[in-house]
């Protein structure tokens, strides 16, 4: 055997090693017919406490079930992120706007999945439809999470992902997972039918580059200084969502 060979298998040995006993927990949050408040930036949690034995994630896969109400929802009006730890995500952030398209993805619905082994960028989803084929009724699929930790009312498809599911690798798995839902538009109103998740766990934890974590800690960090200064009340781009650490009205739930 070659010494890069060797090397390389040595790594991989200590890597396997290192990763301990892993199971598979998934759990659903069924028939919440939680309303997303419409218009306001302060959105809207569900809390979760989950009995899982192992201590450390390995990876997530998220599902979100999102109706609208009296059939007048608006996908791409949504700001959604999950937050556990020093895990932190963003779900989607206004998919679909991008120069020339303030408004994003005018779905109705989404039953959708995100995974940290996924491909496809839900912020870009409307690369995927022939030109000038509409957003259909309902998005499906799976998906990479949007990602894009920036002010949702001047987000785009070119903004920095730094806020995507592998933040939660190596994440212990006790605590609260808080989901997190804001409609930042108004005059379309929504609400989460349904989520779950599903936690590959392991009895120790997975080395990772120190900029992953780095990246989720300041992730989490930043997710909860967002704060609204005007409500908005007119179409995309009338009001602000910034990032103010003195304040102390966060948009988003405390750190826990």
């Amino acid at each position: 055997m070659k010494p890069k060979s060797l090397l390389q298998s040595l790594v991989l040995a200590a890597v396997v090693s290192t990763a301990g006993r892993a199971a598979t927990n998934t759990f659903v949050f069924q028939n919440l017919a939680l309303a997303i408040p419409d218009g306001d930036p302060l959105g809207v949690v569900d809390n979760r406490i989950l009995e899982i034995p192992e201590p450390y994630v390995r990876s997530l896969t998220v599902s979100l079930d999102l109706g609208s109400v009296e059939g007048s929802g608006w996908v791409g009006d949504l700001f959604v992120s999950l937050q556990h730890g020093s895990g932190y995500s963003v779900l989607l952030n206004r998919i679909g706007t991008r120069a020339g398209d303030a408004f994003g993805a005018a779905s109705s619905a989404a039953q959708i999945q995100f995974s940290t082994g996924a491909t496809t960028d839900i912020h870009a989803l409307d690369a995927l439809l022939s030109p000038g084929e509409p957003y259909p009724a309902t998005i499906t699929g799976a998906f990479q999470a949007d990602g894009r930790l920036v002010d949702p009312l001047s987000v785009d498809v070119t903004s920095p992902r730094l806020a995507g599911l592998e933040s939660f690798q190596g994440v212990g798995t006790e605590g609260t997972w808080t989901l997190f839902l804001s409609d930042v538009v108004s005059g379309n109103a929504m609400r989460l039918n349904s989520w779950s998740l599903t936690v590959e766990s392991s009895t120790q934890a997975i080395p990772e580059p120190s900029t992953w974590g780095a990246v989720g800690f300041l992730a989490a960090i930043a997710g909860h200084l967002y704060r609204r200064r005007t409500k908005q009340s007119g179409p995309p781009g009338s009001g602000t969502f910034e990032i103010d650490a003195a304040s102390p009205n966060w948009t988003h739930p405390p750190i826990l």
